[in-house]
């Protein structure tokens, strides 16, 4: 099995940087195409910002309200990208 850069197994990640594990729990919370209808924007906002706050306080610092310099490595790593890319 190929291990990427970040000396993670391949099989692990999803093209997006998604981990398997973490695509399929998050795949039983995503809507039938019976209830796409049924589900509000609100709602679908609502989740979304709760998980951006959720991997706000992953990231930022202890001390600071922030995600700093060493956080932001820390979440590139996670991703798999090179943080001088960009």
């Amino acid at each position: 099995e190929e291990v990427p850069p970040c000396g993670r197994p391949a099989g692990d990640i999803l093209v997006n940087g998604t981990k398997k594990a973490e695509a399929a729990t998050e795949a039983w919370q995503l809507p039938t195409s019976g209830d796409v209808g049924k589900v509000s924007k609100t709602n679908a906002e609502e989740s979304s910002l709760q998980r951006l706050e959720e991997l706000f306080r992953h990231y930022k610092d202890e001390q600071e309200h922030a995600i700093l310099e060493e956080d932001m490595q820390r979440f590139c790593n996670d991703l798999c990208v090179d943080p001088m890319e960009f």
